[in-house]
Parts: structure tokens; C-alpha cells; sequence
């Protein structure tokens, strides 16, 4: 299994986002947790993507797996499919932002390449946009879009207990 953490530069993490006490606390265990039981974590971010612009609370070691979110889909980099395919990786826990375009359209991607997606609770935030609350936006992605469809949709605990 690999963590991956989805668009997490340091100026797209702020209060505004939907339950971002709780967003930004669980990601953070859940690197945390990865890390000690030495799951993989990569980070894919929006446009070049420097250790420096992850935001520094959720950047835990000095190794470099971070690729450029070239679209929505962060498959659509074809680095990082073919590295997941070099280390025979197919079993991905996704958090990060935004649930309505990059979360989604990397479940949805990575649904369409044959991966196992997995989605833990309250780990992928986004603003309210001009049709829905951010709190309608989670939950209409976590609850109703992806769950028993693109993804398997888990508790906090559930994914910790993945994470081995």
C-alpha cells in the first residue's frame, strides 16, 4: 500500500477549508503512522512541486517522492503510474485537497487503471464553491460518489489499521 497526499502545499492548507482542524490533524497522523510502520508515502502536487512548498508540518523524512500534478487525475502523470508499476503497487489510501476535482478525479483515474482506492474519513477537505457547502461537497463525494463504487470509503482507525 501506498499513502498518497494530494495538493498539500503550504498555501492551500488554511482555515477556510471545510473541518480543517480535523482534515489537517488527520492527514497528519495518518503520515505519521505510515511513516513508523514504513508504508510508502508520495505526494503529488499542482504545478512544480518543491520540498519547500509542501506544507511543512506534513513533510516527515528527507526522501524525494513527490510528482507534479500535471491535471485533476494525478495518474495522468505518467511517472508516477509507471513508478507504482515498477513496485508492483496497486493499493492506494488517498487524502489531501480538493475533494471535487483532484481527489475525485484521481479516485475516479485510478478506479479506471485498476487500483484499489481507499479513502479515509475527514482526510480530504475543499471550499464550498458556487453550487455546494464544503460540508455538502465532502459528503457528497465521501458518502454517496465514491463509496461502494470507485473507492473503498473507511474510518480514521480503519485506515490506521491498513496502514501494516
Amino acid at each position: 500500500m501506498i499513502l498518497m497526499v494530494v495538493n498539500v502545499q503550504e498555501e492551500n492548507i488554511i482555515p477556510q477549508l471545510w473541518r480543517y482542524d480535523l482534515f489537517f490533524t488527520n492527514i497528519r497522523k495518518l503520515i505519521e503512522v505510515a511513516r513508523e510502520r514504513k508504508v510508502e508515502v508520495i505526494y503529488v502536487g499542482k504545478e512544480k512541486n518543491e520540498r519547500s512548498d509542501i506544507h511543512k508540518e506534513l513533510i516527515l523524512d528527507n526522501k524525494k517522492n513527490i510528482f507534479e500534478l500535471y491535471d485533476d487525475n494525478a495518474f495522468m502523470n505518467v511517472d508516477l503510474v509507471d513508478y507504482l508499476s515498477t513496485i508492483n503497487e496497486s493499493k492506494i489510501m488517498i487524502v489531501g485537497l480538493y475533494t471535487d476535482t483532484y481527489i475525485d478525479a484521481t479516485i475516479k483515474g485510478g478506479f479506471e487503471i485498476h487500483m484499489e482506492m481507499i479513502v479515509p474519513e475527514f482526510c480530504n477537505s475543499t471550499h464550498g464553491n458556487k453550487y455546494m457547502s464544503g460540508e455538502k461537497t465532502y459528503y457528497y463525494y465521501n458518502k454517496k460518489m465514491w463509496k461502494n463504487r470507485y473507492a473503498k470509503c473507511i474510518s480514521l482507525n480503519e485506515a490506521i489499521e491498513c496502514l501494516k
